[in-house]
């Protein structure tokens, strides 16, 4: 699996554990998967775009979306 497609399913499996939504900060995000900050910007912007994540303005926190 491409390293970059890895690193979006982490992010992915870090925000739907056991099929429950997890509310969690780009920081938050980045510290419980070892990744630059940068890195889990770009990638969750890319999930948006695809439909995978939203932002939850009011709180500054990226919250897992089904697209189904």
């Amino acid at each position: 699996m491409s390293g970059v497609i890895s690193k979006a399913v982490q992010i992915l499996d870090l925000l739907l554990p056991q099929g429950t939504e997890k509310d969690m900060s780009v920081t938050e995000i980045s510290k419980a998967l070892n990744m630059p900050v940068q890195s889990v910007h770009r990638l969750l912007t890319s999930l948006a775009e695809h439909g995978f994540v939203a932002k939850i303005q009011r709180r500054n926190v990226t919250s897992l979306v089904c697209p189904l």
